[in-house]
């Protein structure tokens, strides 16, 4: 018995033990792990001259509005009323940061600010 090394090659050690791992299943998916630097930053939704972003960790190198791990919250600039600007998980986001994850400079105030208005609520 053998194991499929990366060149096709059956290749059995002495003990008849696999070199390598035995390859998974034609169904088996791996799920995408980001292997780049995580960021926790802004992502713009909304209408022209009406912007609304989400709080979101995405890899550093993919575009501002492109693919993510995880929305964190909401940041509305232009709410009226008695709309709420400011929604953030901040339980999720100390999560993120303790992995790895660098918020830009306007997410870190965004958090701050978040976190002095939580203890107000409570």
């Amino acid at each position: 018995m053998g194991c499929l090394e990366l060149g096709g090659k059956i290749s059995p050690n002495p003990t008849g033990e696999c070199l390598t791992p035995p390859l998974p299943p034609a169904s088996f998916h791996l799920p995408h792990f980001p292997t780049n630097m995580l960021r926790i930053r802004l992502q713009r939704f909304g209408t022209k001259n009406e912007p609304t972003y989400r709080l979101v960790v995405a890899e550093q190198s993919i575009r501002r509005d492109g693919r993510f791990v995880e929305v964190l919250g909401n940041y509305n600039p232009a709410a009226r009323g008695k709309a709420n600007p400011l929604s953030i998980n901040v339980e999720r986001v100390d999560h993120w940061i303790k992995l790895g994850a660098q918020p830009s400079d306007t997410a870190k105030s965004l958090v701050k600010r978040a976190r002095a208005a939580a203890p107000a609520k409570a």
